[in-house]
Parts: structure tokens; C-alpha cells; sequence
């Protein structure tokens, strides 16, 4: 079977992948999961072994995949293997398919969920129920401060919402007014640009970030926090800079460009 988790919205989009392989590990040995960024070199490859091996431990398999659509050359091996029962792959992609994917579009044995960015009721919701869980205590007001400022971006509105759980009293509009918050979203859908499918935009999005003298490893912290699909890069370049063989620049450098 294949679990197709589609959209922009990457914060709920990955909230739901970990509730899958987390229920997944419940009833099954860690022998039969195994994560892949298709977009990494060799990692195709590594995919195909892994749904090819026998396990005489484990007969289930879950492969949790991102990028995707940067390896049209993986396709074969999706439509074999998401066809094998006891075999999950677990797709999780902003964008949608492309041509050399079309055959999800014909696939009987695939589950879709689409995650668009929340707007109006269901973004306050959204924010209500996360405040809630994470114990935070927000006045209407600043709820919908809130709510205004990290539209479109959930990712950085929970993260704003654990810092205010640390607080000992209910937050104000104010206080959040006090911190300047208006200004932080800014920068980061300015940063989300990054992101973009297209050159184009991350080009241009880069000269702007760039303009502003933000410490590139700034920079290159929240691009990994806002993009779990392509954590394995950032962490395989992460590891390039610290050893010396490259420094952020560098690294903001090739990730724009590729």
C-alpha cells in the first residue's frame, strides 16, 4: 500500500507521519522501518533493497519517504512495491505528483490525506487545540494575534506557542506585542521562500535573506526546523561543516541551487 500525505502545510503534514509510524512500531520490530530522502544520492537504491529483503523477524515493512519527486528513476520501485501486501510506503510531499508519477493517479491500493494551510476557523482551532495540549494560556486576544501573525505557518506558531507554555501566567496581545512577534513571522516566510519547487524564487529569495546580514547558520537552523522532508540533508551537510569541509554558506549555497 502506499500512504500518499500531501501539501504545505509540513507542520500537520508531519505530525500525521509520525502518528503512522508510530503505530507502526507499536505492533512491529524496528527491523521493518527504515526512512529515506529520495533526493540524497543513493538513497533509490538504498529504498529498493530495503523493500527487497526478507526478514525472517519481520514480515511487515514501512518505508517513510521524502523527496520524492526528485527521483523520477524511484517510480518503478514505488508501483512494484506499493503493490505487495505487508508492505507500507509512506509518502510525505508538499507538491503534487509529477508526470512521472502518474501512475498514483490509476493506483486502487493508495490512501491520500491532503494538508492545505488552515485559514479562518480552522486555523484558530488549529491554535486553540495546540495551546491547550501544550498546557499554554493565551487571552482571546493574543490567540488571535497570533493567529494573524504565523498564518500560514504552523510550524513557527507552535514553536512560539511552547515558548509561551514556559510562562507562569496568562499572555496578553501585549506581551506578544512587547516581543516584537509581528516581526519574527516575516522573516520566516520570508526564509520559507527557500523552499520554493522553483529556482527562480529561491534565487531571489536567498539575494533577500542574504541583504539582511543574518549569520548564514541562522539561517540555515530554521530552514532545517521548517523542512522535516529533507532533514537528512541538512543533517548530512551539518556534519560537512563541523568536520571543515565546507561552512554554511557553503551549505545554504548547494541547497539553494539543487
Amino acid at each position: 500500500m502506499i500512504v500518499l500525505l500531501l501539501g504545505p502545510d509540513d507542520y500537520r503534514r508531519d505530525v500525521k507521519r509520525k502518528e503512522i509510524v508510530g503505530e507502526f512500531e507499536k505492533k512491529h520490530s524496528g527491523l521493518g522501518f527504515s526512512r529515506f530522502d529520495l533526493s540524497a544520492e543513493g538513497e533509490p537504491e538504498r529504498l529498493r533493497e530495503f523493500l527487497e529483503s526478507q526478514s525472517m523477524f519481520e514480515a511487515a515493512k514501512l518505508a517513510s519517504v521524502t523527496g520524492t519527486w526528485d527521483a523520477p528513476e524511484a517510480a518503478k520501485t514505488l508501483k512494484t512495491f506499493g503493490e505487495r501486501a505487508g508492505t507500507t510506503i509512506l509518502i510525505s510531499e508538499a507538491e503534487k505528483p509529477p508526470k512521472a508519477f502518474d501512475f498514483l493517479k490509476r493506483s486502487k491500493n493508495m490512501l491520500v490525506q491532503e494538508f492545505p494551510h488552515l485559514s479562518g476557523a480552522a486555523w484558530r482551532k488549529f491554535l486553540r487545540q495546540e495551546t491547550d495540549r501544550e498546557g499554554a494560556k493565551l487571552s482571546p486576544a493574543a490567540l488571535e494575534y497570533l493567529a494573524q501573525a504565523y498564518q500560514n505557518d504552523a510550524w513557527r506558531a507552535v514553536t512560539e506557542i511552547r515558548k509561551i507554555a514556559l510562562w507562569d501566567r496568562e499572555v496578553e496581545r501585549g506581551d506578544l506585542e512587547e516581543l516584537d512577534i509581528e516581526l519574527t513571522p516575516d522573516f520566516w516566510r520570508t526564509v520559507n521562500g527557500l523552499k520554493s519547487p522553483r529556482l527562480s524564487e529561491r534565487l531571489m529569495t536567498f539575494e533577500r535573506v542574504s541583504l539582511r546580514n543574518e549569520p548564514a547558520a541562522k539561517i540555515f537552523n530554521i530552514l532545517a526546523a521548517q523542512w522535516p522532508d529533507r532533514i537528512s540533508r541538512f543533517a548530512a551537510y551539518d556534519l560537512a561543516v563541523k568536520s571543515g569541509r565546507c561552512d554554511y554558506e557553503e551549505a545554504l549555497t548547494d541547497l539553494v541551487l539543487g
